[in-house]
């Protein structure tokens, strides 16, 4: 994970962090569920100011 940059390493300690404790799977699906759904807005935000820079 080192040779990722530091905002991915903290994306992935956050995404660590939000499933460590749970013990119902129903939950974990959802919070799994909400993170992925995080990282795809991101990517759709990225893609979006990469546009925006390439003009």
């Amino acid at each position: 994970m080192k040779n990722l940059p530091l905002e991915k390493q903290l994306a992935h300690r956050c995404f660590c962090d939000a499933i460590q404790n749970i013990e119902d799977i129903n939950e974990l699906k959802n919070q799994i569920g909400k993170l992925h759904l995080l990282y795809l807005q991101q990517q759709v935000v990225f893609a979006q100011i990469a546009k925006g820079c390439m003009l």
